[in-house]
């Protein structure tokens, strides 16, 4: 053997049983991580699907029977955020199996799939020991247990694609190569996640000056799975293009001027009780880890949460499922930073019994409970039709979703609710708009309320869902809603609701 080959030979027979003995710690953890797969499953049993979820589901049936998307029928976000269902969905249409059910299966499937990419990026980089068999069981309840309600939520599977995309940086970070098919892999999932919602390339794009300055910028530049999620992702958006032109040429422009400017106060968000665990979490971290802050299982999802919650800020709603993204990778930097053997007893059981009731917290703030009135409004109008057609009136989307599916109806509106109107009431009251903005508005308005009439009209819903008394003297003071309306009368109140029906003595739909 030369005198060349020979460290090398040995520096691999050193690295051997290093590798093996990791593999061996994460096949010790696989009962901790099936255990957590069966308490989320169960879970999961328990929970309805969120409305985003039901309705997203929705879509890709309507879409599956013939409808065109953002035309027939209407949604803000792009089309990876509903194309992330539809195999799911396919196969529904296929087997005749719940929808629901099936698109909790290719999730938990999603997940083993990604858990199983970053332990094999990991280890190849022999950086596995650093999380050991804990930091696993934490990344599987992470994102099998941790999103409670909001599970399949589009954050959810954004994040579930772009994990090992991140788990690729941190193997760069620590010095390691990522081997091509592995990169491509990643690659595509970090596509993906940033399809699904442009705004989590900030997850990327945070821990980016970080790998700067541990492999430099020539290191950064061999980082061949950016170069996999850049062009897939501007792959994604010339198909769009292609495939769904009418979500550029309508919908970018709609959501522009009336979606994208309705927020809450920064004040609000920052005091919002998510943000407000996300920080919790993070200076614990920042107290406990020392100076293992910088290494770099700890540090790469450490930075994404931050661009994650640089994600929830921008974007300005408010709401649970946005902060998903965010609380999940400080947990899982935390949890890397617990997993480390070398940890004294006392640092070690204060970041576990902080670490654990962030994670409580946090699961009862994404499981937070359905409308009070749901199951009331499903035996209202479940008593109106053995398959209702149902429609409502307001912006709600809990009013309506997943209350269409609990009662086997159908929805005959083509947007989720009237967010449109809602949006466009919303900024007139917040500030005057100028002439050539108040005439957009005033276009909109009148499609949001025309379409409204017309499915009334032609789809002759059996059950009408009136948001509460603001959304019910909208009605009927519009004239052509209340003339749509005049073949329907209330049948029952549940809290601010009103349900109405088809007026006795009317031929039946068939």
């Amino acid at each position: 053997m030369s005198e060349r080959a020979a460290p090398i030979a040995k520096t691999f027979a050193l690295q051997a049983p290093a590798r093996g003995e990791e593999q061996s710690r994460l096949r010790r953890a696989g009962w901790t991580i099936a255990a957590v797969f069966v308490l989320s499953a169960a879970a999961q049993a328990l929970f309805a699907p969120s409305s985003d979820v039901s309705w997203l589901i929705t879509f890709c049936e309507k879409v599956l029977a013939g409808e065109r998307p953002y035309i027939d029928v209407i949604e803000s976000n792009p089309p990876a955020a509903f194309l992330v269902y539809m195999p799911a969905v396919f196969a529904a249409e296929i087997t005749s199996l719940p929808a629901e059910l099936l698109v909790a299966v290719s999730v938990f499937v999603a997940i083993a799939g990604s858990l199983a990419l970053c332990a094999l990026i990991l280890i190849r980089a022999g950086i596995a020991a650093r999380l050991g068999a804990p930091g696993l069981a934490i990344a599987a309840a992470v994102l099998a247990l941790l999103p409670g309600r909001q599970f399949a939520e589009r954050e959810h599977i954004a994040l579930i694609a772009g994990l090992p995309l991140l788990a690729a940086l941190t193997a760069r970070a620590s010095g390691a190569k990522v081997e091509a098919p592995l990169a491509l892999l990643v690659g595509l999932g970090g596509a993906l996640m940033a399809s699904i919602k442009p705004h989590f390339a900030l997850i990327v794009l945070a821990v980016l000056p970080y790998l700067v300055r541990r492999i430099g910028l020539t290191g950064l530049l061999r980082a061949s799975e950016l170069y996999v999620a850049a062009a897939a992702a501007a792959l994604g958006l010339a198909l769009t293009a292609v495939f769904f032109p009418a979500y550029l040429d309508k919908i970018v422009p709609l959501a522009t001027l009336v979606y994208v400017p309705v927020r809450t106060p920064l004040l609000g968000l920052a005091l919002n009780q998510g943000f407000l665990c996300w920080a919790t979490l993070g200076v614990t971290l920042l107290l406990l880890a020392r100076g293992r802050i910088s290494d770099c299982v700890v540090a790469a999802p450490a930075l994404g949460s931050i661009g994650a919650a640089a994600a929830f800020l921008i974007q300005g709603k408010g709401w649970p499922y946005h902060l998903y993204p965010a609380i999940a990778l400080m947990a899982l930097a935390l949890g890397a930073c617990m997993a480390e053997p070398t940890s004294d007893f006392r640092r070690r059981a204060t970041a576990a019994a902080i670490g654990a009731s962030g994670f409580i917290f946090a699961f009862v703030y994404f499981s937070h409970p359905p409308r009070e009135d749901e199951a009331p409004l499903e035996r209202l109008v479940a008593a109106l039709a053995p398959h209702p057609k149902v429609l409502t009136i307001g912006p709600d989307i809990a009013l309506g979703f997943p209350l269409t599916r609990n009662v086997s109806g159908t929805w005959v509106g083509a947007p989720m609710g009237l967010w449109i109107t809602a949006s466009i009431d919303y900024l007139t009251r917040k500030s005057a708009p100028d002439e050539a903005r108040r005439r957009r508005y005033e276009a909109y308005l009148r499609f949001d309320r025309e379409r409204l009439v017309a499915e009334i009209a032609t789809k002759k819903p059996d059950a009408i869902l009136v948001e509460n008394a603001k959304w019910r003297q909208w009605a009927f003071v519009h004239p052509d809603v209340a003339a749509a309306l005049a073949d329907y009368a209330p049948v029952g109140a549940v809290g601010e609701a009103t349900v109405y029906g088809r007026k006795l003595g009317l031929k039946p739909t068939q």
